[in-house]
């Protein structure tokens, strides 16, 4: 499954007019959700609007100011009329805050897309072609900011286009919203690509790469994850990353935060019951894995517990009985 990304960039008056960048990836409204539960899966999709209502109402009271969101933001498949409304609503209720989206794998651009039979408010720009093309803010008080971007135009194809693209200014904040996998050493879409182009900032999507923010050199680039993680199987980092940054003579000079979404937590926990004789000994280790854990990241958590080792058959529970 390919992985997007959202930024948000704000300008903030104090220590030397900093950008801050609030990077979050994949969100992926009404796409199946991993448990097999209906019941669930929808409190997952509920976590996941609470989740990303939160993130906005942060970001607004920041002061943020745009926020680049750079593929599947839903699943065209599965995407219902009150999703669509309520990311509508979503973003002109955060009126003060432009939105860029460069649609993705899941979200893809065409005739007949939701992008394009219905329409977001006039604060949200929707790139629409597999050419790269840039859309320009002036932040007050922050400097311009250069944002690149192309969208999807079928589940499976992305441009090359970045092969073509060379930033226009040095002196303002360049970032590129790429859906590709970061190619190795030269290459169009590598590191020391995007370097040689001019790029400040690469908000990952599809990337391979472990959830974190990592500078190479000029160049920092970013993958968050996912906002909310819908299985047990997919518990690597989720939340979003913040970044203040300014341009100083040419150079781009940054402070990274990793944050972890607000709401229900994922735990996926091993338990050692080799050598037990009946059920109460296996709940007696269970229950010693739980004392050691914080009562507060318990409280709402969904937790799964996997039993190792071998044990009499007198030991073994029934799944009728789990």
């Amino acid at each position: 499954m390919t992985n997007y990304c959202i930024i948000i960039l704000q300008t903030i008056l104090e220590d030397c007019n900093m950008l801050k960048f609030v990077h979050c990836a994949d969100l992926r409204f009404d796409a199946p959700c991993a448990f097999a539960d209906k019941e669930k899966g929808g409190v997952t999709r509920t976590e996941l609007k609470e989740a990303f209502t939160k993130m906005l109402d942060s970001a607004e009271e920041a002061g943020v100011g745009l926020v680049l969101i750079s593929g599947n933001l839903f699943d065209r498949r599965y995407i219902t009329k009150s999703t669509f409304g309520f990311l509508k609503d979503s973003f002109s209720s955060h009126s003060g805050i432009r939105f860029v989206i460069m649609p993705g794998s899941l979200d893809h651009y065409s005739s007949d897309s939701v992008y394009s039979i219905c329409k977001f408010g006039e604060n949200v720009h929707v790139f629409k072609s597999d050419k790269i093309e840039m859309i320009s803010y002036e932040i007050p008080e922050g400097g311009k900011v250069n944002i690149y971007g192309s969208a999807y135009m079928s589940p499976g194809f992305y441009s090359d286009g970045a092969e073509k693209i060379r930033c226009e200014d040095p002196d303002a904040v360049n970032v590129i919203m790429w859906g590709g996998e970061l190619a190795s050493g030269d290459e169009n879409g590598s590191v020391n690509d995007f370097i040689n182009r001019g790029f400040d900032y690469v908000a990952l999507g599809s990337c391979g790469v472990k959830p974190g923010y990592y500078d190479e050199d000029k160049l920092w680039y970013a993958y968050p994850g996912r906002l909310v993680c819908d299985s047990y199987d997919d518990l690597s980092d989720c939340g979003y990353i913040v970044m203040e940054c300014r341009k100083e003579e040419g150079d781009f000079i940054c402070k990274p935060t990793y944050r972890m979404a607000e709401g229900r937590q994922r735990m996926s926990l091993a338990a050692d019951v080799t050598g037990a004789t009946g059920k109460r000994e296996i709940l007696d280790t269970v229950n010693e894995i739980f004392e050691g854990i914080d009562k507060n990241a318990l409280t709402g958590s969904m937790i799964r517990i996997t039993l190792i080792g071998e044990v009499t058959s007198d030991a073994v529970i029934p799944s009728e009985e789990i």
